[in-house]
C-alpha cells in the first residue's frame, strides 16, 4: 500500500507538473496570439488605409479627367468661336480695302474729271475774253479811225487800264480756285491717313487675335494629349488587372455600344417609317382628289374654287414680298445718296458698317448668352452622369460582394449537403416542396396501419411483442408502392431509377415529387418504424 501511495504521490506530482507546464504553455499560446491578433489588425488598418486613400486618388483622377475634358470641350468652343471671329473680321477688312480702293479709284477719277471741267471752263472762258478782247480793239480801231489823232492817246490808255483790271480779275479768280482744290485734297489725305490707321489698327487686332487662337490651339492639343494618355492609363489592360470589375465594365461598354447601335437603327428605320407613310397618305389623299373629280360636277367646281382661292394668296403672297424687297432696296440705295447729299461720301459707308457692327455685336451678345446656357447645361448633365455611374458603380459593387458572398455560402454547404444528402434519401425525406398533387396515390387495400411497437425500458415496463406477419406485410407494402407523378413535372427527369433502367442510371439531385424508398428500416432503442410516409413535406 505504501508504493502504491508513493507511486500515486509521484504520479501527482508528475500530473501537477505537466499541468503547470501546459498552463506556462497555455498562457505563452495566449499571448502569441494576442500579439498575432493585433499585428494582423494593425496591418488589416494599414490595407484599409491604402485602399481609403487609392481610392481617393482614383477618385481625384477621374474628378481632374472630367474637369481637363471639360476644359477642353470649353476651350475647343472659344476657338471655335474665335476662328469664326477671326474669319467674320478677315472678311470685314477684305471688304473695307476693297471699299477704299474702289473710293480712291472713284476719288482720284472725280478730281481729274472736274479738273478737267474746270481747266476746260476756264480755256472756253479765255477764248470768250479774247474774242470779246479782239471786237473791243476792232471797235477801238473804228472809233481811232474816226476820232482824231488827238483822242488816239487817251483811248489806248484807257483800253489797257481795262484790260489790266481784267487780267487782275482772272488771276485773282484761278489763285482762288486752286486754293479750293489745295484745300479739298488736304482734306482727302487726311481721311485717307485716318482709313489707314483704322485698317491697321483692324490688321494688329487680327494678327493678336491670331496668335492667342494659335497659342490656345497648343494648350488644347496639350490638354488633349493628356486626355488621351489619361483614358489609355484607365483602359489599359495590364493595369486592370483580371478582376471581375474589368470583367463587368467591358461588358457593360460592350452592351452600351450594341444599345446605342440598336437606338440608331431603331431611329432610322422610325424615319423611314414616317416616310412610307407620308407617301401613302398623300397617295390617298391623290386618289381621293381623283376621284371626287371624276364623280360628280360639283366636286370639280368645289375643287376649282379652292385652287383658285389658294393662287390668290400665293399671289398676294409674292406681291407682299416683292414689296418688302422693294422697300428694303430703296433703304439701301437712299443710304448712299444721303451720304452725297451730306458732302461726304463715306458718311453713308461708316453709317452702314456702324449698323452692321451693332447687328454683330447683338448677335454676338445672343450667341454668348446661348452658349453660357448651354454650358450650364452640359455641366449639369455631367453632374448628372457622374452621380448615376458613381451609384450604378456602388450597386455593382454590391451586386458582386452578394453573388461572391452566396458562391463561397454554396461551396461551403455543397459539402455538408452532400453528406446530408445520403441520410435523406435512407429516410425518404423529399428535398423539395412538391406541387399540388393532380393524382391521387392509390394505396393498396386491406393494409393494416403503421404500427409502431414499443419495447420495455430497463426499468421493466413491458409492452407488446412484434409480430412477424406484420412485418412481411409492411415489407411488401413497401415493395409495392407506386411512384409519385404530376402533371407538370412529368416530362422532367426522375432520378429516381425505374425497374427498366435500375442498373444503368445513376445518382442524382431529386426533383420535386419522387418518392424515395427507404433502402433499410430505421431502429431506434425505443421504437422500431415498420412503415415510412409516401411523401413528406419539408
Amino acid at each position: 500500500l505504501r508504493t502504491r501511495v508513493l507511486k500515486l504521490e509521484e504520479d501527482l506530482q508528475q500530473a501537477v507538473k505537466i499541468g503547470n507546464n501546459f498552463l506556462v504553455n497555455n498562457a505563452r499560446l495566449e499571448e502569441e496570439l494576442g500579439d498575432t491578433h493585433k499585428r494582423y489588425v494593425s496591418r488589416v488598418e494599414t490595407l484599409q488605409q491604402e485602399l481609403y486613400s487609392t481610392r481617393r486618388k482614383l477618385e481625384c483622377v477621374t474628378e481632374t479627367a472630367k474637369g481637363l475634358s471639360a476644359e477642353l470641350e470649353h476651350a475647343r468652343d472659344q476657338i471655335a468661336k474665335s476662328r469664326k471671329e477671326c474669319s467674320a473680321h478677315q472678311a470685314a477688312v477684305k471688304r473695307l480695302e476693297a471699299t477704299l480702293d474702289e473710293k480712291e479709284g472713284e476719288l482720284s477719277h472725280e478730281a481729274c474729271l472736274a479738273e478737267k471741267t474746270k481747266l476746260q471752263n476756264q480755256v472756253h472762258r479765255l477764248e470768250e475774253q479774247l474774242c470779246e478782247s479782239h471786237q473791243a480793239n476792232e471797235r477801238l480801231r473804228a472809233h481811232e479811225t474816226s476820232m482824231g489823232a488827238g483822242t488816239l492817246g487817251d483811248s489806248s490808255h484807257s483800253s489797257q487800264g481795262m484790260r489790266e483790271q481784267e487780267l487782275q480779275l482772272l488771276v485773282e479768280e484761278l489763285q482762288a480756285e486752286v486754293a479750293d482744290l489745295k484745300r479739298e485734297r488736304d482734306s482727302l489725305f487726311n481721311r485717307l491717313n485716318v482709313a489707314e490707321d483704322r485698317l491697321r489698327s483692324t490688321l494688329d487686332d487680327l494678327a493678336a487675335q491670331k496668335t492667342l487662337t494659335q497659342n490656345q490651339e497648343d494648350e488644347c492639343m496639350q490638354l488633349r494629349a493628356q486626355l488621351e494618355s489619361l483614358q489609355m492609363d484607365q483602359v489599359d489592360p495590364m493595369r486592370r488587372g483580371n478582376s471581375l470589375f474589368s470583367e463587368v465594365e467591358d461588358r457593360r461598354l460592350k452592351q452600351e455600344q450594341e444599345l446605342l447601335s440598336l437606338r440608331t437603327r431603331y431611329r432610322a428605320l422610325s424615319e423611314q417609317k414616317q416616310f412610307l407613310q407620308e407617301q401613302v397618305r398623300q397617295s390617298r389623299n391623290q386618289m381621293a382628289m381623283i376621284l371626287a373629280m371624276g364623280s360628280d360636277s360639283k366636286a370639280d367646281a368645289r375643287q376649282l374654287r379652292r385652287l383658285q382661292a389658294s393662287m390668290a394668296s400665293a399671289t398676294a403672297e409674292i406681291h407682299r414680298l416683292t414689296g418688302a424687297l422693294a422697300r428694303q432696296s430703296g433703304e439701301h440705295q437712299t443710304l448712299p445718296d444721303d451720304a452725297v447729299a451730306d458732302g461726304n461720301p463715306l458718311a453713308g459707308l461708316l453709317k452702314m458698317e456702324r449698323h452692321r457692327v451693332k447687328a454683330l455685336e447683338e448677335e454676338r451678345a445672343v450667341l454668348l448668352k446661348s452658349i453660357a446656357e448651354r454650358q450650364l447645361r452640359e455641366d449639369r448633365l455631367l453632374r448628372e452622369i457622374h452621380e448615376a455611374t458613381r451609384k450604378s458603380e456602388a450597386l455593382e459593387a454590391q451586386l458582386l460582394k452578394a453573388v461572391i458572398r452566396k458562391s463561397s455560402e454554396e461551396q461551403a454547404s455543397s459539402t455538408d449537403v452532400q453528406g446530408k444528402r445520403e441520410v435523406r434519401e435512407h429516410l425518404g425525406i423529399v428535398e423539395k416542396k412538391p406541387p399540388e398533387l393532380r393524382e391521387v396515390i392509390p394505396l393498396r387495400a386491406n393494409v393494416p396501419a403503421a404500427t409502431v411497437n414499443t419495447t420495455g425500458d430497463a426499468s421493466g415496463a413491458g409492452g407488446l411483442p412484434e409480430d412477424p406477419a406484420q412485418k412481411t406485410d409492411t415489407k411488401e407494402v413497401q415493395a409495392t408502392r407506386t411512384k409519385v407523378t404530376f402533371g407538370e413535372d412529368s416530362s422532367k427527369e426522375n432520378d429516381e431509377p425505374t425497374p427498366d433502367t435500375a442498373g444503368s442510371t445513376k445518382k442524382g439531385p431529386k426533383l420535386r415529387g419522387t418518392l424515395l424508398k427507404p433502402k433499410a428500416q430505421v431502429l431506434n432503442p425505443g421504437k422500431v418504424v415498420t412503415e415510412v410516409p409516401e411523401c413528406k413535406q419539408q
